[in-house]
């Protein structure tokens, strides 16, 4: 009978375990895809991108971006396993795939949650985002 109780008492404690060391904590962090408007998404209208052309990275790398701030005193692009790790909250990560390079991923970091973050799939010549999922990859 005790045993029962020692391990029913346990159960929330390793519910949490599970959570801090599953697939959510190893398999990088959480974001939605948003193909729609929601209200309880962030205040920035995603439906045209509007970062300049000439700052987009280059295939195969990155960019933070911070809304509002003007384009010439964003950061400098690099490596996306880097940068991805460095984007503050309600910043931006702009994510060039090597293999398909027609494309821009935004990565919007929710400004309440730094683990949450929405996705949104630009085109990178016209700067359409692409309405439904994005079948190209």
């Amino acid at each position: 009978m005790r045993a029962k109780l020692t391990t029913l008492a346990m159960l929330p404690l390793l519910a949490g375990c599970g959570y801090a060391f599953g697939a959510h904590a190893h398999g990088g962090p959480y974001y939605e895809d948003r193909y729609y408007d929601y209200d309880d998404r962030p205040t920035v209208r995603m439906d045209r991108l509007r970062v300049p052309r000439g700052y987009l990275p280059a295939p195969g790398r990155c960019r933070i971006w911070l809304p509002g701030v003007a384009p010439g005193h964003q950061s400098p692009e690099g490596s996306c396993r880097r940068l991805e790790r460095r984007v503050p909250r309600g910043g931006w990560l702009l994510a060039r795939p090597y293999d398909h390079y027609e494309v821009v991923e935004v990565f919007v970091y929710d400004h309440r949650n730094p683990r949450t973050k929405y996705r949104y799939v630009f085109d990178a010549r016209t700067g359409q985002r692409y309405r439904g999922a994005y079948r190209g990859y």
